[in-house]
């Protein structure tokens, strides 16, 4: 069964810290700046949502398919990670204040974002609905949720899009409205669910199909409901020296496979791209 500690939203921790070593033997084939060879790269992250970032059962090591593919680049590159936690709010400022070199926590590539920092596109995202196994409510299409009830976590924009999608796909076929059911705590959508009081759960694509992968879950996402098509980025300080190098380690990574296995290992093979870029998604990525 899905455990109940998976949350289908952003939360912070306290201060922590983690480190990744370099391979031995590693070389600087790819561009990294003199200044970093054989040495540290600082990241910042907020931990505590599967699967981007979660304390390992030593409570300190910090794990996750971000961190997976963060520590692959690192032994690359031949440099050590120094892994901060910290609260979600303060790990961009923390890039421009010079407190880490990378912020990475499931941060989406946007202009403005991409007009403060630079920033390196390594998986594709969207928003999904989650249904119980065997999808009871016979849920194919976003016109089949009319007048279905839809948990969203309270706090983020998935009330919103709810509320959107109701008024394009239900409002204009006379259809009754999507309604919204929030949930307060991580396993206020499983037990929403369980006792029928809502039929569909709207969270990000990334975190859906990990829900759905994990031991005996017992939800599934359904197929043709995507919406908010987006990537997440690894944000730099602007013009930052270490870019080129990261973005020529990850391509390499999603060249030879590995980068392939780090998203089969987390059930992510659907956010994956192609291309690590530093452009501007495509419009329908």
């Amino acid at each position: 069964m899905l455990a109940l500690g998976l949350s289908l939203s952003a939360c912070g921790s306290s201060d922590s810290e983690g480190a990744s070593k370099p391979e031995a033997g590693a070389e600087n084939t790819y561009g990294l700046p003199a200044d970093y060879v054989g040495g540290e790269v600082k990241v910042g992250t907020s931990v505590g949502l599967a699967p981007y970032e979660v304390f390992g059962k030593d409570g300190k090591t910090i794990e996750g398919y971000e961190p997976d593919i963060l520590n692959e680049v690192a032994k690359r590159l031949g440099v050590k990670l120094d892994w901060t936690a910290a609260k979600f709010e303060t790990i961009m400022p923390g890039v421009n204040a010079g407190r880490y070199d990378i912020a990475v926590n499931g941060i989406f590539y946007n202009e403005e974002r991409a007009a403060e920092f630079d920033l390196l596109n390594y998986f594709g995202d969207s928003a999904t609905f989650l249904v119980k196994k065997g999808n009871p409510s016979n849920i194919a299409s976003f016109a089949d949720l009319c007048g279905k009830n839809i948990a969203v976590h309270s706090g983020t924009k998935y009330a919103d899009d709810v509320a959107a999608l109701s008024k394009e796909h239900c409002d204009s076929a006379d259809l009754p409205a999507m309604k919204v059911v929030k949930y307060g705590d991580s396993a206020g959508y499983v037990l929403l669910m369980n006792q029928g009081r809502a039929d569909a759960t709207a969270t990000a694509r990334l975190v859906a199909d990990y829900a759905t992968h994990i031991g005996d879950s017992e939800l599934e996402t359904v197929p043709g409901v995507d919406f908010d098509k987006s990537t997440y980025a690894l944000v730099f300080k602007k013009d930052s020296e270490l870019v080129p190098a990261f973005q020529k380690a990850l391509q390499s990574m999603i060249d030879d496979g590995t980068y392939g296995e780090i998203a089969k290992k987390w059930g992510l093979e659907q956010s994956m791209v192609e291309t690590a870029s530093t452009e501007a998604p495509a419009a329908d990525q």
